[in-house]
C-alpha cells in the first residue's frame, strides 16, 4: 500500500495536512497529485524515469528526495527523472511529487522507497583476451547478490547472443568464425546496469607450420631418416604426427624412421592444437644410397712429377655431383664444384714422396674415392 501525504482544501478553504507541513497554498477542487508513480518500499536504482499522475489543473511539477528539490518541469514534459543522491545507497528515502496550478495552489504526495545506487559487478570467464574456439560458455562469476539479468551481444551490430536471468549466469556463444568482440551487460533488481567488453582471440586455425626438415626435394641417404617440424599455435600444440609413426606431444617434434630404398619418399606431418584444429603439410625427399663413381687416368702411382699438374677427374651419379676433392697425405688440397672436373697438383709443395687420392660426393652425401697413388718429386 502506498504511503501518502497530501494537502487538500475543504469547502471552507481551510488547508488540512496529513503527515507533513502544509505548502503555502492548497489546490481548490482536490489534490493536484494523484499518484507518485511509486509503491511503498519499492527498490529504486541510480537512475529511472517515473510517471506520476496529476489532475489536469497541474501546470508545474517538482520532485524532491528527503525534502531536497531535484527536478522542476512542466506537467506536460512527461516522465520525471528520479536520480537519488549516491549517499542514500542502501537507505530508505522519501520521494515527494509536488504540483502547482496556474493560480499558485500546490499539492504534494510522498512515497518511502529503498535506494540502491551501486551498479552490479561480476568477473567473467573466459577472461578478457583468452583464446576460445567453437561452443564457448561465457559465465558471470561471483556476481552481485541482486543480479537480475545477464545479456551478451555482439559488439559490432548488437546482435543478441544470449540472456540469463538466474544462476549459473551462463550464455553459450559459438565462437567459430567470429571476431571475439562481445558486450556483456549486467542489470540488478533496482535497474542499475554495468557493461564489459571482451576481445577474445578466436582460434579457428590449425598450427602454423614454419619449417619441415629435410627440405622439399632434399637428397638423403643411409638406413634411417630423421625429420622434424617447427610450428606455432595461438592455443598451443597438442600433438605432432609423422604419418606412419607415433604422435609426439612435447617439443622438439622430431622422429627417426627407416629410410627405404632409392627413390622419392613422401613425409606427411599432421599437427593438432588444443581444440583439434589440424594442419597437414607434406615434403618429398629423394632417397639415394647409390655411390657415385670416380676415376682418373694419369699419372700412374710411382711417377716422378714436377711443377703444377692438372688432373682431370671422371665422375658420374644418377642425382648429380656435389663436389670433387683432391687429398694429399690425407688433407684436402683442392676442390672443384663445376664440371668438367679437374684439380691442380702443385708437386713441389709436398716433399720427395707423397700420397694423393681423389674423392667425389653426390648431392645425397654419398662418397667414393680412388685408391691412393704415391708420387715422387
Amino acid at each position: 500500500m502506498k504511503a501518502r501525504r497530501w494537502t487538500a482544501v475543504t469547502a471552507l478553504g481551510l488547508a488540512m495536512v496529513a503527515g507533513s507541513a502544509s505548502p503555502a497554498a492548497a489546490a481548490a477542487g482536490g489534490p493536484l497529485v494523484i499518484t507518485t508513480g511509486l509503491t511503498s518500499g519499492q527498490l529504486i536504482g541510480a537512475k529511472q524515469f517515473i510517471s506520476p499522475t496529476f489532475d489536469p489543473r497541474a501546470a508545474t511539477v517538482e520532485l524532491l528526495v528527503n525534502g531536497v528539490l531535484l527536478v522542476r518541469q512542466a506537467r506536460t514534459a512527461g516522465a520525471v527523472l528520479l536520480q537519488p543522491p549516491v549517499e542514500l545507497n542502501n537507505a530508505e528515502a522519501d520521494v515527494t511529487i509536488r504540483a502547482y496550478d496556474l493560480l499558485g495552489a500546490v499539492t504534494e504526495l510522498s512515497t518511502r522507497v529503498r535506494v540502491d545506487t551501486e551498479p552490479p559487478q561480476a568477473t567473467f570467464t573466459p577472461g578478457w583476451a583468452d583464446r576460445v574456439h567453437g561452443n564457448t560458455t561465457i559465465t558471470a562469476t561471483e556476481p552481485s547478490a541482486d543480479l537480475a539479468d545477464f545479456v551478451v551481444t555482439e559488439s559490432e551490430g548488437g546482435r543478441l547472443v544470449g540472456r540469463a536471468t538466474a544462476a549459473p549466469w551462463s550464455v553459450t556463444w559459438i565462437a567459430t568464425g567470429q571476431n571475439g568482440r562481445l558486450t556483456l551487460a549486467l542489470t540488478d533488481l533496482a535497474g542499475n546496469s554495468s557493461t564489459a567488453r571482451t576481445a577474445f582471440k578466436v582460434d579457428d586455425q590449425g598450427p602454423l607450420i614454419l619449417q619441415i626438415l629435410p627440405a622439399e626435394r632434399a637428397f638423403v641417404h643411409g638406413t634411417t631418416l630423421t625429420t622434424s617440424v617447427l610450428a606455432l599455435d595461438l592455443s598451443g600444440i597438442k600433438s605432432a604426427t609423422l604419418v606412419g609413426a607415433p604422435a609426439i606431444t612435447t617439443p622438439p617434434y622430431t622422429v627417426t624412421v627407416p629410410i627405404g630404398g632409392d627413390g622419392a619418399r613422401v613425409l606427411t606431418w599432421r599437427l593438432a592444437d588444443r581444440w583439434d584444429n589440424l594442419s597437414t603439410e607434406r615434403r618429398t625427399v629423394i632417397v639415394d644410397n647409390t655411390l657415385p663413381t670416380i676415376s682418373i687416368t694419369a699419372p700412374k702411382s710411382g711417377t716422378r712429377l714436377s711443377g703444377t699438374l692438372t688432373v682431370p677427374v671422371k665422375v658420374a651419379d644418377l642425382n648429380g655431383i656435389d663436389r670433387v676433392e683432391m687429398r694429399v697425405n690425407g688433407r684436402t688440397k683442392a676442390t672443384d664444384i663445376t664440371p668438367p672436373y679437374s684439380l691442380q697438383l702443385h708437386t713441389g709443395e709436398y716433399g720427395s714422396s707423397y700420397s694423393v687420392a681423389f674423392y667425389v660426393f653426390d648431392k645425397a652425401g654419398n662418397a667414393s674415392s680412388t685408391k691412393p697413388r704415391t708420387y715422387l718429386h
